[in-house]
């Protein structure tokens, strides 16, 4: 199993990502939820997460921030962006960095399924 760990400064969209993803038969578990990307950062430095999906635009640090601040913790890290907002400037600020995924969340949500993350979970299992 991969350890995996969401972060949003909302908490209710990681719960709702946790209630609507069977993480644990994608080979991902534990989970860490947390909504402060300090206390992620925290966390990080002893939870080694395999995956982080985090949310980009949070006030007090964006997710690309977070990212690069664990990836310098946990090498082998992955990360997945999640964002609620539809801008394709962002999406390839992200996939320049080391993001594997880029996940819009309300689409996310209308899928209201774990296949998105199939790929990504093969990907980090290699």
């Amino acid at each position: 199993m991969y350890k995996i760990m969401l972060v949003d400064d909302e908490m209710i969209i990681c719960k709702g990502l946790f209630e609507m993803t069977d993480f644990k038969s994608l080979g991902f578990w534990p989970v860490q939820i947390v909504s402060d990307p300090f206390e992620a950062l925290q966390i990080a430095e002893e939870f080694k997460p395999d995956l982080v999906i985090t949310d980009i635009n949070m006030p007090v640090m964006s997710g690309l921030v977070l990212a690069e601040k664990i990836y310098e913790m946990v090498l082998t890290a992955q990360f997945v962006a999640l964002t609620g907002y539809d801008d394709y400037k962002l999406m390839l600020q992200i996939n320049d960095l080391f993001f594997q995924v880029f996940i819009n969340l309300p689409a996310y949500t209308a899928v209201r399924s774990s296949g998105a993350l199939i790929p990504f979970a093969e990907a980090v299992r290699k």
